[in-house]
């Protein structure tokens, strides 16, 4: 029997039962679990959970129109009740028309700093198949075409692409989940639990870079942060306003060893001084004397110049496409002194459309890399 208690109420008394006072706690209670575990325990944000009994605007295109639907099964759903079906079954090499989003994008997707799906492949889809990869990729204002590459193979994946946050803060098109493979899909594959880790909020950081020796600060030292590339005063102070977070300091500064901090923690609202960084002078290389004699009035051979050419020594280095990206790079290269760059280089400089982004054979067909978009 439900026990009556008396509540005061705009002067006069109202009459409720125990029982519907319990109820409408544990409704609260209820309220408040879902607004914290929405995020998830792992500081996660969801962004696509396909709950909704459609494909929340993902979508195929072209021959693919209609790769992208969504489905129920206890294999392939990690969270909710749906999961997004894209169907491969035909599908051979690199395919970006099978998924794609055109927004509109959250405030949250805008913060991103690593995002993570659930993806269940069926082993009836890949069989007789060699290897399977699955890209996410970024269109937008940052870089028309920010790739994220990943192995996936049968059974539950779960795939994590690191985000490079410069790429997504501003702008955004289209994202894509495109595969690529050796041979022809036989059946689809399924994508679930689209989500994200954000970037925290802005907080300042600061530090001094010194000769470890003398305890001098150091000018003109490299610091790179995040995706920030500061130069210190000339008192070898540096500052800057960051997302907070955890972050690798990397400190470079002509004729000092590079310096790495492996993990500074950034906090909105403290005072982040990461203190004195201190580097170690390289050491002197060691020198023998020579003599050497130069009669500058004698020519060994005269060469003709062309105005319209770029003359000086030629190195070609092979390098991972993100790599020029990265700005610890970026300061090795400014270190060396290095005042030209040709990037895409070799066969695929030569033969690249700087106007279309193509690249052209020989035999004047069209083979579009990709890659070569980074540039």
């Amino acid at each position: 029997m439900s026990q009556i208690y008396a509540v005061k109420n705009g002067g006069g008394i109202k009459m409720r039962t125990k029982n519907a006072v319990i109820l409408a706690v544990t409704a609260l209670f209820l309220l408040f679990s879902a607004s914290v575990f929405a995020e998830g325990t792992s500081g996660q944000k969801p962004l696509w959970g396909f709950d909704s009994g459609t494909t929340e605007g993902w979508h195929g295109v072209n021959k693919n129109a209609a790769a992208c639907s969504v489905a129920k099964g206890a294999e392939f759903v990690t969270g909710g009740t749906s999961a997004l079906k894209i169907d491969l079954k035909g599908v051979k090499g690199w395919n970006q028309d099978i998924a794609l989003f055109e927004g509109p994008f959250s405030a949250d997707f805008h913060k991103l700093k690593e995002l993570t799906m659930d993806v269940y492949v069926p082993e009836a889809s890949v069989k007789g198949m060699t290897y399977q990869e699955m890209y996410f990729v970024i269109s937008g204002k940052a870089n028309a075409w920010y790739q994220l590459k990943k192995q996936i193979k049968p059974g539950m994946n779960e795939v994590v692409f690191p985000i490079d946050n410069t790429k997504v803060k501003g702008e955004v098109w289209k994202v894509y989940i495109v595969v690529n493979s050796t041979e022809a899909w036989s059946g689809p594959i399924y994508v679930d639990s689209i989500r994200g880790k954000l970037l925290g909020e802005s907080a300042q950081v600061k530090g001094t870079v010194k000769d470890k020796t003398s305890g001098k600060g150091l000018e003109k030292a490299l610091v790179v942060i995040g995706d920030q590339l500061l130069k210190t005063d000339g008192s070898g102070n540096f500052s800057a306003t960051i997302p907070a977070d955890d972050y690798k300091v990397v400190v470079v500064r002509d004729g000092y060893k590079d310096k790495t901090v492996s993990s500074a923690v950034v906090a909105a609202g403290k005072d982040n001084n990461l203190g004195a960084i201190e580097l170690i002078p390289d050491a002197a290389p060691k020198t023998k004397a020579s003599a050497v004699t130069i009669d500058a009035s004698k020519s060994i051979r005269k060469l003709p110049i062309d105005k319209h050419k770029m003359y000086g020594n030629n190195l070609a280095a092979w390098h991972p496409v993100g790599a020029y990206r990265d700005n610890v790079t970026v300061a090795k290269i400014k270190k060396l002194g290095v005042s030209f760059l040709r990037i895409p280089g070799g066969d695929y400089g030569n033969q690249y459309d700087w106007k279309t982004g193509e690249v052209y054979n020989y035999d004047g067909g069209v083979s579009w890399t990709p890659e070569l978009n980074y540039y």
